[in-house]
């Protein structure tokens, strides 16, 4: 069996039109396209590069295969899933063999065409679109040993939560998943015409969802390995609380206060402890006296 690739591709009318011959040739593909798509029997939706981009009929077998390998950048054609035509575009989801259908497309680019696509591949652990360049990136494992105590991505996403102080939402493992980085989506924005960005995040929300069910599982079968974490939220919430009865005694003018706030989202673990201790100290008497100071004032001990 092959690796499969998911696509999103938009083909679109460019707005130079050209030669009225080129533009026939455009519309003859589309109409083609639409042809073959509105009639093909179930299960056997596959025009998509023979209309667009035909192998020469006279090849056959492995001369066949290898022009299809070399024109389509796939073995097979795609198997479209879903079509949708609009005034000037039409929008495909299917998968293909090994890899997107990049001959394709730069084939319809040949002819003045317009396109997009979004590719996901999980087996190739690949993913990538295509607006006016081709980009690919790398896929990032999402399995977990719930059986394992010492399994590295369990460990990992532990790690970024004792950070935090909280769960990991849903954007921070899909940007996991995208960039091997517990940050966000917002870095993956094409400047699309026609695809919209939210088919990528749900192609790997597919995959996200039972990681984060998995790693739930790994967290219950490993239950002291959460201490850390306890202990960051009650550290923070110790400090949240003294910033919050500051600001209410009018210690605080608006933009110190939302500037500690925004301080406090980005402490780790260990900068809490040394606020931690550094409080604890002042209570400390002992700290306080010295052969000239018998008895230090209030306001130096619990300001």
């Amino acid at each position: 069996m092959p690796n499969w690739s998911y696509n999103q591709i938009a083909i679109i009318l460019p707005e130079e039109l050209g030669t009225p011959a080129e533009r026939q040739v455009r519309w003859d593909i589309l109409r083609d396209l639409k042809h073959h798509l509105d009639t093909a029997p179930e299960g056997e939706t596959e025009p998509f590069s023979k209309v667009l981009h035909p192998e020469p009929p006279e090849l056959e077998g492995r001369d066949a295969y290898q022009w299809r390998c070399a024109n389509w950048s796939t073995k097979w054609d795609m198997q479209v899933n879903f079509y949708e035509y609009k005034h000037n575009y039409v929008v495909m989801d299917g998968y293909t063999a090994w890899r997107e259908p990049m001959g394709v497309l730069r084939y319809l680019e040949s002819l003045g065409f317009v396109v997009e696509m979004q590719f996901y591949s999980a087996e190739n652990a690949s993913w990538g679109c295509v607006v006016n360049t081709y980009e690919e990136f790398d896929m990032y494992s999402g399995w977990i040993d719930v059986d394992d105590e010492d399994d590295e991505l369990a460990n990992e996403m532990l790690d970024e939560e004792e950070h935090v102080g909280r769960d990991l939402t849903m954007e921070e493992c899909l940007a996991h998943f995208m960039y091997g980085e517990f940050t966000d989506t917002s870095d993956y924005n094409p400047e699309f015409r026609v695809l919209e960005r939210k088919w990528m995040i749900e192609m790997f929300e597919d995959d996200v969802d039972p990681m984060m069910d998995t790693y739930q599982e790994w967290k219950e079968n490993n239950p002291d390995k959460s201490g850390k974490k306890k202990e960051f939220q009650t550290l923070r919430e110790w400090l949240l609380g003294k910033v919050e009865r500051a600001n209410e005694e009018g210690k605080y003018n608006e933009g110190q206060y939302l500037e500690l706030m925004n301080q406090l989202k980005d402490m780790d673990l260990n900068y809490l402890r040394e606020l931690w201790e550094e409080h604890t100290k002042k209570f400390e008497m002992s700290n306080f006296y010295s052969a000239d100071n018998q008895e230090p004032k209030m306001v130096r001990i619990y300001s």
